[in-house]
C-alpha cells in the first residue's frame, strides 16, 4: 500500500524527487498495526497534494480508509513540511520511479481497493472532450462483490478517484473521464450463465 501512497503523491507533482516519505508503524486500538505515511514537501507542492479547500488530500484518506490491504494493517497519510523533517528520521526509500501515467496510477488505486484483484478490467477509450481537449475514459468494471468497494458509500470512493485523477500533473494537456462500467460486467456474467446453461 506504500507504493500506492507514493505513486498518488508523485503523480500529483512536477518534480517526484522534491518530495520524501517517511513511513512508521504503530500500534493502534483494538490490538492493530497502523502504518503512518508522512510524504515531506516543499509549500508549493504541499498546495498541489492538499488540492483546492483539501480535497485531494482527503481523497487520498478516503482510499486508504477503503483499501483492501493484505497485510491487515490499517494505513493513515500525513502532509509534512519539508523544512521540519528531522535528521532522526530514517526516511523511505522509495527507488521506484513512478511514470506519471493516469491509467496505471487509477489501476493501481482500484487493485488496492478490490478483493479479487485478478478480476477487475479496465477499458481505456481515446476520445475528444468539448474544446477539441485530447482526452480519455478510463471504464473499471469490477466483479460484482467488488462493486461496491470501489463506487463508495454514496459513492465516496470514486469521487475520491476522480478528484486524484482531476489533480494529476500530467492531467494538465489531456482529460480523463472515470467510469463505473456495472452493466458490462453483469452483461458478461450473464453471457457465461447462459454458455453453461446450454451445454
Amino acid at each position: 500500500m506504500i507504493a500506492v501512497i507514493t505513486q498518488i503523491v508523485k503523480n500529483l507533482i512536477e518534480d517526484e524527487s522534491s518530495v520524501k516519505f517517511y513511513v512508521e508503524e504503530t500500534s493502534i486500538d483494538d490490538n492493530a498495526i497502523g502504518v503512518i505515511v508522512t510524504a515531506y514537501a516543499d509549500a508549493k507542492n504541499i498546495d498541489k497534494i492538499k488540492g483546492k479547500n483539501d480535497a485531494v488530500e482527503t481523497a487520498i484518506r478516503t482510499i486508504l480508509k477503503n483499501c483492501q490491504c493484505e497485510d491487515g494493517k490499517r494505513y493513515f497519510f500525513i502532509l509534512g513540511d519539508a523544512t521540519k523533517i528531522s535528521s532522526k528520521e530514517k526516511l523511505y526509500e522509495d527507488n521506484v520511479s513512478h511514470k506519471k501515467d493516469v491509467v496505471e496510477l487509477v489501476k493501481a488505486i482500484v487493485k488496492s481497493l478490490v478483493i479479487k484483484k485478478d478480476e477487475v478490467e479496465f477499458n481505456v477509450e481515446e476520445e475528444k472532450f468539448k474544446k477539441g481537449t485530447a482526452g480519455a475514459t478510463i471504464a473499471i468494471i469490477p466483479s460484482a462483490i467488488d462493486m461496491g468497494k470501489v463506487i463508495g458509500r454514496n459513492g465516496a470512493v470514486v469521487s475520491a478517484i476522480r478528484n486524484i485523477v482531476k489533480n494529476c500533473y500530467s492531467n494538465k494537456d489531456k482529460k480523463y473521464n472515470i467510469k463505473i462500467d456495472v452493466l458490462q460486467k453483469l452483461r458478461s456474467e450473464d453471457c457465461l450463465n447462459s454458455e453453461s446453461t446450454k451445454s
